[in-house]
């Protein structure tokens, strides 16, 4: 059997939940081009997968409409342009109540991370995470770096065959990033960005169990207590340990890594970022739950 690409079990993730939330609650779903999209991905899942994301689903389902009263009065359901999340809008599904404005959920399949970002010589990463330019310092430490890949690029030279990545592209850019943030960051408007500008339920499936994540940053869910965003820098430092990753930990509690790979099999003059969640403020309100596995 083929493997199945992450956007294609991530679409159909996002269609399977909707698809349950609009049976249970007896409402529509309003955005059909997105909706048959997602469909669509759905449809090529083998039928066993197909049982399990269902299954899954309508747990997600009950669990939400149980414990968030917003659900009672919920007339349509949409999914969210990709591009949203650009703006620091990282809900995937919007569930619109009649009384009580949006109700977001983000869906995660097999993966828990925040974003994927990008650095490039193109891509002013402070503007648009926290609207302020990056310094002329950033841009003089990276831009002869993606030089170099832009060249390796056009000889389209494969990124497995690099030699040095760790010395010669990671690191040099890692470290002007993390000094890049270090010094010039707001960090509130950072973090809104990064964990998202509105309250949201982050939902991510495993192969046999589902965690349910409250990101109440600004008072709207009723399920998970209120998290307070961090307004300074603890430390960021990049990990020796590891190739090509940094730790930022913040006051109140938060602790993001960032992972710095290629995510193309050519050089090209851009590196990714996983973004990932690996400390949150006590408070912060999670639940697992299994579903009961299924034969063919």
């Amino acid at each position: 059997m083929s493997r199945i690409s992450p956007t294609i079990s991530g679409q159909s993730w996002e269609y399977a939940l909707a698809q349950e939330c609009a049976v249970k609650l007896n409402v529509p779903i309003a955005s059909m081009a997105a909706q048959n999209n997602k469909a669509a991905a759905f449809s090529t899942l083998p039928p066993l997968e197909k049982n399990k994301m269902t299954k899954a689903a309508k747990e997600v389902a009950v669990f939400l409409i149980a414990h968030d009263q917003r659900f009672n009065t919920v007339n349509r359901i949409e999914f969210q342009c990709d591009s949203t999340g650009k703006q620091g809008d990282v809900r995937d599904i919007l569930c619109h109540s009649k009384n009580h404005g949006l109700i977001g959920i983000s869906a995660k399949n097999r993966h828990n991370d925040l974003k994927h970002s990008r650095l490039s010589p193109t891509i002013d990463f402070g503007q648009l995470w926290y609207n302020l330019p990056c310094s002329k310092q950033y841009w003089s430490s990276v831009n002869p770096i993606f030089e170099k890949l832009k060249l390796k690029h056009h000889e389209k030279v494969p990124w497995a065959t690099l030699t040095n990545k760790k010395k010669d592209y990671y690191q040099p850019i890692l470290r002007a990033f993390v000094h890049e943030v270090t010094n010039h960051a707001n960090i509130p408007a950072m973090f809104k960005y990064l964990l998202g500008k509105f309250d949201y339920y982050k939902v991510v499936k495993e192969n046999g169990t589902v965690s349910f994540q409250s990101f109440n940053m600004y008072g709207s869910n009723q399920w998970g207590r209120k998290l307070k965003l961090p307004t300074v820098i603890e430390s960021f430092n990049i990990k020796k340990a590891v190739m090509g990753t940094a730790v930022l930990i913040t006051n109140q509690s938060w602790q993001l890594s960032f992972r710095i790979h290629s995510g193309n099999k050519l050089a090209q003059p851009s590196l990714k970022f996983a973004i990932s969640l690996i400390g949150n403020p006590h408070n912060f309100s999670r639940y697992e739950m299994e579903f009961a596995s299924l034969k063919h």
